[in-house]
């Protein structure tokens, strides 16, 4: 009973007891960020190009500008 006690009491320390917390870092800049502000696993798909990827608000902002514009602006002949 002494073993199984010891054994018991050992596996509360390790397990239980021991919170795990996961961090983002933005992709682009490498800013810590969290999951309810800022965006987790942003799918990117650009026509074969596929990649899932973690920004904060100011890197995710910057990118939707940049595609916008690099869309909107035409080159006149």
């Amino acid at each position: 009973i002494h073993g199984v006690i010891l054994l018991m009491n050992n596996f509360l320390k390790k397990e239980i007891w021991k919170m795990q917390t996961t961090k983002y870092t933005c992709d682009h800049c490498g800013k810590e960020i969290n999951s309810f502000d800022d965006y987790t696993d942003a799918e990117l798909d650009f026509g074969g190009f596929y990649k899932s990827c973690d920004f904060c608000c100011d890197c995710y902002n910057k990118l939707v500008d940049y595609v916008s514009n690099f869309v909107g602006d035409k080159k006149e002949e």
